[in-house]
């Protein structure tokens, strides 16, 4: 009997997926997949502490078949809220982690948004240093790019962090994240 549950549940969010149920109100749902990966950096190991992954919602409206429907108003889904611990560095030549697989109400997002918490540092030269993260602990770290989530369907995005860039020594000999990030969809 519980076999057959933990068979159910996933099953039926496949079918929902595939057939784009809808939300509350009746707008179509499509998937929103976040991949992570990095460009080449000069640090031995960058670490971030990723709390939380969202997208912008635009509102506006959809069609659908011969009709047009009214969005859900414009504001943030939660694409994830589980805790993510990932070293940079080893999101090179073509490796990603992905950060978020979620179902949203389908139409045009502006943004992205990852949430930091405290613990990320930077290893340089051997040595592990806190690493400040200047607003995104609060407002989360921005990415604006806008793309369309189709209903049924799925979009991937992939967010390019460049190390070399977005590390910053300050003068007190502390590190600080101004995060340099490029945003592709598929």
């Amino acid at each position: 009997m519980r076999l057959t549950r933990w068979l159910v549940v996933p099953l039926l969010l496949l079918v929902s997926v595939v057939l784009g149920c809808s939300h509350q109100s009746g707008v179509p749902m499509g998937t929103v997949k976040v991949q992570l990966t990095d460009a080449p950096g000069v640090v031995d190991a960058l670490h971030l502490q990723i709390v939380g992954v969202s997208a912008h919602r635009s509102g506006g409206t959809v069609e659908s078949g011969d009709t047009t429907e009214v969005l859900l108003g414009e504001g943030w889904e939660n694409l994830s809220s589980d805790t993510t611990s990932v070293d940079l560095m080893t999101l090179r030549n073509g490796v990603t982690s992905t950060l978020a697989v979620a179902l949203v109400p389908s139409g045009r997002y502006t943004q992205i948004r990852l949430l930091l918490a405290p613990g990320s540092d930077v290893v340089v030269d051997g040595v592990t240093y806190p690493l400040q993260t200047p607003s995104g602990l609060q407002s989360g770290i921005k990415l604006i790019h806008g793309f369309d989530v189709p209903a049924g369907g799925e979009i991937e995005l992939t967010l390019d962090f460049d190390a070399q860039k977005s590390v910053i020594e300050t003068g007190a000999g502390a590190w600080m994240l101004k995060p340099t990030i490029a945003v592709s969809s598929h």
